[in-house]
């Protein structure tokens, strides 16, 4: 009998070892439990609102903060090699007054006028599609950069700081509005939530947490709780942080380890007109201090501006200053702070912060093909021979017209979809395919 209960127990065990060594094969599911952030959340009008006292920035002058982001680069390894060209210091509080990108009453209207069915019957199954569409953060191309194509969006975590008036959170949203999925926005500026939460509350979305506030003060928010972020979308913030890194790895420490981001950030030679329009009017206004005259300003100079300017000679890269008015004006060609990067800064960028380069969005992935360009055999065999950023960047400079760095990135080493390839995700040609065209509609 002591025999049997000891062949019993060696059973026993030998069956945990091998049902130990079956879970271990298994890539592990995370587990997660949505909790919300320790802040004030008030209920209504189906949408809710999240009030938090934004932190005071302080001003100092220009040479004080330059020195004093001169000392933190070389802490960070900016300083081992020439990936940026920034200038300014003060974030100006009177651009929070603007709402960016501005949305048109007449766009209110379309929209108010697609969605007319949900106040008509909020409780219908028969739901339309999106009225805009964005290709690139469609979920079934996120799965297929970011998720190894396993991700099924329940408990799904997804950041937007610098929200703005909402496209990437609206279309995220719609898209995850039946699941129990959780899309958090971060903005400062006032206005630009008002228009998100009212183009939020024409869609029916309740799945929006709404916070006004800075992005970099973001570690401060408890906005990660006991769970960080499977997504994170941050289209054109970085740039204009203080350091563009430090604000990079504020995104990637909110992430969990398998999680990943769509980025955008403005391309060094697509924007060369647009960075000496920007010097041109640091120049012209020296020692203007009120916004609106600078904008003013601006627009003088722009209005004289001969052929041979060289922003005149690619205007139709760059269309904000006609498509947005003052606010266009001012984010072209007044921001007191910019970056912008080639392929390779940008790739040097993202090592910097840790995080692996996965894929740009389609439009600039067709530009940065150097066959695209090049039909000489020879030469483009090689091209063909160097490594992929070496490659991008030549193409880059040979286009000459890419303006924006659209891509994605993961802490995964490996998040694309191995089992079928790029060219087999299917685009809608009726739609939108870049964020920034739905704006200007």
């Amino acid at each position: 009998m002591f025999k049997n209960i000891q062949r019993q127990l060696l059973l026993f065990c030998i069956l945990g070892l091998l049902c130990l060594q079956c879970e271990g094969g298994k890539k592990k599911k995370k587990t997660k439990k949505i909790k919300k952030p320790p802040i004030t959340i008030l209920e209504s009008n189906n949408r809710t609102h999240v009030h938090i006292e934004a932190v005071e920035a302080t001003c100092t002058k220009t040479i004080e903060v330059l020195k004093k982001n001169e000392t933190e680069d070389i802490e960070l390894g900016l300083a081992k090699f020439d990936i940026v060209t920034g200038f300014g210091d003060v974030y100006p509080e009177t651009w929070y007054d603007l709402a960016y990108p501005p949305v048109s009453p007449e766009q209110i209207k379309t929209e108010k006028k697609y969605y007319k069915y949900l106040s008509e019957d909020p409780d219908t199954t028969e739901k339309k599609p999106p009225l805009l569409h964005a290709n690139d953060i469609r979920l079934d191309t996120l799965n297929h950069f970011l998720f190894e194509g396993d991700e099924t969006y329940e408990d799904f975590r997804t950041l937007v700081p610098g929200g703005g008036t909402g496209f990437s959170t609206l279309y995220l949203a719609e898209q995850l509005n039946e699941t129990n999925a959780e899309i958090v926005y971060v903005d400062a500026s006032s206005k630009s939530m008002e228009i998100a939460q009212t183009r939020a509350k024409i869609r029916g979305l309740s799945n929006i947490i709404w916070i006004k506030d800075k992005m970099n003060n973001m570690p401060q928010l408890g906005l990660q709780t006991d769970d960080k972020f499977d997504f994170v979308s941050c289209q054109g913030v970085l740039h204009h942080m203080k350091i563009p890194l430090k604000g990079l790895n504020t995104l990637k420490d909110a992430l969990h380890d398998e999680g990943g981001m769509d980025l955008m950030l403005y391309a060094r030679y697509g924007r060369t007109g647009v960075e000496q329009m920007q010097l041109l009017m640091r120049l012209v206004n020296e020692g203007v201090y009120d916004l609106h005259h600078k904008i003013e300003n601006t627009k003088k100079i722009y209005k004289i501006l001969p052929s041979t300017n060289w922003f005149k000679k690619g205007e139709s890269l760059t269309t904000d200053h006609l498509v947005y008015g003052d606010a266009g004006f001012y984010d072209l060609f007044l921001h007191e702070r910019e970056f912008i990067y080639s392929v390779t800064e940008l790739y040097e960028l993202m090592k910097q912060a840790g995080l692996q380069f996965v894929e740009y969005y389609k439009k600039p992935r067709e530009l940065l093909k150097p066959g695209n360009w090049i039909t000489d055999e020879e030469l483009i065999g090689k091209i063909n021979d160097f490594e992929i950023v070496r490659q991008r960047h030549i193409a880059e400079i040979i286009t000459g017209n890419l303006v924006f760095h659209e891509f994605y990135v993961s802490k995964m080493p490996n998040s694309t979809d191995t089992s079928r390839n790029v060219d087999e995700i299917t685009y809608n040609p009726g739609k939108h395919t870049m964020q920034l065209d739905a704006y200007r509609i």
